[in-house]
């Protein structure tokens, strides 16, 4: 077998699959026979059951091919052909291994079965190599020695400039910085839209804070909170003696402002706050219902000579909270009923301090009523003790220090009342 060391870039590969098994005469007669067309061919490579010839790559050679491939092709079966096919190495094949055989010692070119054994053989044996292998590795060797040397003089040269410039301590740590300055800038230059990111985020995040917070109630200074005397449900108790037939015209006054439209309070006027979902105006409710009493209170009462004494029967408020009999609180009053379904009731007639106090816990009053206005005739006047202002002052004074309720009354309005008709009413506040 002979081997071809280096490759030709005229030349082209001739690989051959064999099918005989006997290694004697497996590719004897097919070399045999190539050479009967061309007697310059040549074996490159022969492994195991495939072997490569090298053809010449010109005009003489291929023009034979047509005629020695058809007669190959008649005769497979007699030189054990499985398959065969033709290669021609590229350009850029040929320069990379002549450019890495260029320089490289004998020993590391590409070499064969064979050769390799030699090789070893003679490494194992301790034969010499002869003299013109060890004068091509010395050649070889020296080659690389002065290309190195020239390689270093370059290097050195071109950067010896930078090497003489050495920093340290903080001018180095200078150096680092304004290096990472520079590189931030010429990165970030590249990159508008990541520049108008990093500073308009931020801008318009702080912007959406300050607006949310500008939005976001002040605690420091709460809105006012409305108060009326609706938020405990419905219906509210208020109450007023009055004479029907010898009353002034102030009680009338009085009397008509609480079943009149609006009512009580700014609840059914029509610039009203409040929620009319919530709180609605009803008319058609509104009016005078009068009261029955049945014959047991009645009873009760006559026991007692209530009619005279305008004093219902006592009540036990000694074990526990007050417990009244059937017929303490005097009889049933008649009331009007409020577009504001409030319940106004008429207690004309009626002792007002027996009928509060025995009226105060009562579960349909609690938190409900909110006292009312007693006007006396003048015939009445001369049996009853008036306070004067002082006294009623000190009196609510002490009170309001005690019981701080919303529903309390000024004392000293009430009081200015007496100035208003002093030769006519008396004016007594409950609350």
């Amino acid at each position: 077998n002979s081997t071809n060391d280096i490759l030709d870039p005229v030349n082209v590969e001739l690989n051959i699959t064999n099918s005989n098994t006997n290694s004697t005469t497996r590719f004897g007669y097919l070399t045999e026979f190539l050479k009967s067309y061309m007697s310059d061919i040549h074996i490159k490579e022969e492994h195991g059951d495939q072997i490569t010839y090298i053809i010449i790559d010109d005009a003489e050679h291929t023009k034979i091919f047509p005629k020695m491939f058809a007669d190959l092709d008649e005769n497979r079966n007699q030189y054990h052909v499985k398959s065969y096919g033709l290669s021609n190495s590229s350009l850029e094949q040929v320069f990379l291994r002549v450019a890495d055989e260029k320089k490289r010692p004998k020993d590391y070119k590409r070499l064969s079965r064979s050769k390799k054994m030699k090789i070893l053989v003679k490494k194992c044996f301790g034969k010499n190599e002869t003299k013109e292998e060890q004068n091509e590795d010395t050649t070889n060797e020296a080659e690389n020695n002065n290309d190195q040397e020239q390689f270093n003089e370059y290097s050195t040269d071109e950067w010896s400039s930078y090497a003489d410039e050495r920093y340290t301590s903080i001018s180095y740590l200078a150096v680092q910085v304004s290096g990472l300055f520079i590189k931030r800038f010429h990165r970030t230059k590249r990159n508008i839209k990541a520049l108008l990111s990093e500073i308009l985020l931020p801008v318009i995040f702080i912007f959406l804070a300050i607006l949310f917070i500008k939005i976001a109630p002040d605690d420091s200074n709460p809105p006012p909170l409305i108060l009326h005397p609706w938020h405990w449900g419905k219906p509210n108790y208020i109450f007023q003696s009055i004479s029907i037939n010898q009353s002034s015209l102030l009680s009338k006054s009085i009397q008509q402002t609480f079943i009149q439209s609006p009512s009580l309070g700014t609840r059914c006027m029509t610039s009203t706050i409040l929620d009319t979902q919530l709180y609605p105006c009803d008319s058609a409710d509104a009016g005078y219902y009068e009261a029955s009493t049945s014959e047991e209170i009645m009873n009760a009462l006559n026991n007692v000579d209530y009619y005279k004494t305008r004093i219902s029967p006592k009540c036990d408020c000694w074990q526990t909270m007050q417990k009244c009999p059937i017929g303490a609180r005097g009889p049933l009053p008649s009331f009007d009923k409020t577009e504001t379904e409030d319940t106004l009731y008429r207690l004309f007639g009626y002792n007002i301090s027996d009928w509060v106090v025995k009226t105060e816990f009562l579960e349909e009053y609690l938190m409900k009523r909110f006292g009312g206005f007693e006007f006396l005739l003048q015939n009445d006047l001369n049996s009853i003790d008036l306070l004067n202002e002082t006294l009623i002052n000190k009196l609510m004074y002490t009170i309001s220090q005690i019981n701080k309720s919303t529903s309390m009354i000024d004392a000293a309005k009430v009081a200015a009342l007496f100035r208003v008709y002093p030769p006519q009413i008396s004016v007594n506040n409950f609350s």
